[in-house]
């Protein structure tokens, strides 16, 4: 299973991404998808997957094949969604084996979605922090620290970038700036 992911991004104004309705039959989904992630293995089946959400708050799993395409339908994880203002997958969050699903509202609570290695969720969100309105980028960085245990950063919108030490249980070791001036750039994401 990989352990690396990308944080989600709005899709430009206007674009329309293609998106596959089958594995051989490429369709637009009726509304423009304004989110795409992970390079997590979601469904559980050694293949990275691509998970997406519509404008009205539809999530969608697309099941990667492993060649550079898709296996079967679609499939919806669920609907709601548009409530988020950022959704990525850091990978392991919970230390299970299974990659998880991170949500953030405009207001700062930041929720859990444990994975349950199938292509679907455990249970309920969890909140697991509050404040996170103070990044204008959250996302999954993999193990950036070294110790195993998948971590995320943020970053302000003055350009200091954290790193949060996942503590591979849910939660977090420490919080620390690891760098200033990341205003710069417009993208900033974690491949690993």
């Amino acid at each position: 299973m990989l352990s690396a992911a990308l944080s989600l991004s709005p899709v430009a104004a206007g674009a329309t991404p293609a998106s596959p309705a089958t594995a051989s039959t490429p369709a637009r989904p009726a509304t423009a998808t304004t989110a795409v992630s992970t390079t997590v293995d979601f469904s559980g089946d050694g293949h990275a997957d691509l998970i997406a959400r519509t404008p009205t708050g539809v999530l969608y799993l697309y099941r990667g094949n492993g060649a550079g395409g898709f296996l079967g339908p679609r499939t919806v994880l669920g609907t709601g969604w548009q409530i988020y203002d950022r959704l990525f997958s850091p990978g392991d969050f919970t230390g299970d084996r299974h990659p998880d699903l991170l949500a953030r509202v405009k207001g700062g609570a930041l929720y859990l979605y444990k994975g349950n290695g199938a292509g679907g969720f455990l249970g309920s969100r969890t909140l697991i922090g509050t404040g996170w309105n103070m990044f204008d980028k959250v996302f999954g960085v993999g193990d950036f620290s070294g110790d195993g245990k998948v971590d995320l950063m943020g970053r302000t919108p003055t350009g200091y970038l954290y790193l949060y030490r996942g503590n591979g249980a849910c939660g977090f070791l420490s919080r620390t700036v690891i760098g200033t001036g990341w205003t710069v750039f417009n993208l900033v994401g974690g491949v690993g």
